[in-house]
C-alpha cells in the first residue's frame, strides 16, 4: 500500500470520526427537544440517544464523502451511507452477546468505530461512474 493511499485513509477515518461526533451532538440536541413533553418523562432521553445515534452514523459518512472529494479519491456516497447504517446497526444487534450494553462507552465507542469502517469501506466499494479529470489537475 503506498503511503498515500496510507495517509488518504487515516485523514477520512479522522474527518469521518469528527463529523459524525458533531453531528451526534446536534442530532442528540435535535432529538431531546422533539421528544420532550413526553407523558412517561423518557422521551427527551430516548429521543437524545436516538438523534445522537442517527446524527454519527450520517456524520461518519457524510464526512467519508466530502474528504474523498477533497482527496480526489473514487468511491459512491450512497456506500458510505450504508456502510455506516450497517456498521452501527451490527454493533447494536451485537451488544447483547458481546455484553456492550454493559458499559455505554464501550458501546459508543464500538458503535462509532463501526460506523467509520462500515462508511470507509462502503464509500470504496461502491459502484460508481468514471469522473472527468478536474480540469485544473491535467
Amino acid at each position: 500500500m503506498s503511503p498515500y493511499t496510507t495517509w488518504a485513509w487515516a485523514i477520512q477515518a479522522i474527518a469521518s470520526a469528527v463529523a459524525g461526533v458533531v453531528l451526534a451532538a446536534v442530532g442528540g440536541h435535535t432529538g431531546r427537544l422533539l421528544g420532550q413533553g413526553g407523558p412517561d418523562g423518557w422521551g427527551d432521553l430516548i429521543g437524545a440517544v436516538l438523534g445522537s445515534m442517527t446524527g454519527f452514523a450520517a456524520g461518519a459518512a457524510l464526512g467519508t464523502v466530502v474528504t474523498a472529494r477533497m482527496l480526489d479519491r473514487r468511491g459512491a456516497w450512497w456506500g458510505a451511507v450504508l456502510g455506516s447504517v450497517l456498521g452501527g446497526v451490527i454493533v447494536l444487534l451485537l451488544a447483547e452477546p458481546l455484553r456492550l450494553n454493559q458499559s455505554s462507552a464501550a458501546l459508543m465507542a464500538t458503535f462509532g468505530a463501526a460506523s467509520v469502517a462500515g462508511s470507509l469501506l462502503g464509500h470504496k466499494g461502491g459502484i460508481t461512474r468514471r469522473r472527468a479529470p478536474h480540469p485544473g489537475r491535467g
